[in-house]
């Protein structure tokens, strides 16, 4: 069988004061910033009375085939030129070359379309609340005979 025994030792000076002010000082700091994550309202995306705007781009070249080609909103804040070169952004157009961006707010925005062997296009698109919008982009194919 286990026994404990406790024993208390009276120490007459009194307790570190100092030490239990630094730990408190320590302390309130993380307590606030659980606090402030956890419990504090975080600001939510609102959408817009109509709803949101969505896109869906036809990607063809000249002779009317369609392409299969990386399709992106420049303004779209994860875009970056990391994301860009390994092919990241936004959606990949299907092997019928349509590439579906959703979930926009209303208003105007650059289209992007980069397909390999073809010049990078940029359009002007307008998108609407609550609606689908479409734009047929036709990519040109680069020169690549040599001189």
């Amino acid at each position: 069988m286990l026994e404990s025994s406790w024993v208390f030792h009276a120490d007459p000076s009194p307790p570190n004061v100092s030490v239990a002010r630094v730990t408190i000082r320590a302390i309130i700091p993380a307590f606030l910033g659980m606090f402030a994550t956890f419990c504090v309202p975080h600001p939510t995306t609102v959408v817009p009375a109509g709803g949101v705007g969505t896109l869906v781009a036809v990607i063809v070249d000249s002779a009317g085939a369609p392409r299969v080609a990386n399709a992106y909103i420049a303004e779209d804040p994860h875009v970056t030129i990391d994301v860009v070169t390994q092919g990241k952004a936004g959606t990949w157009a299907d092997e019928k070359g349509i590439a579906h961006l959703g979930a926009w707010r209303p208003g105007t925005y650059t289209l992007v379309i980069r397909a390999v062997g073809y010049y990078q296009e940029r359009r002007a698109v307008t998108l609407h609340s609550g609606q689908t919008d479409s734009v047929k982009v036709v990519v040109r194919a680069l020169n690549m005979t040599s001189q």
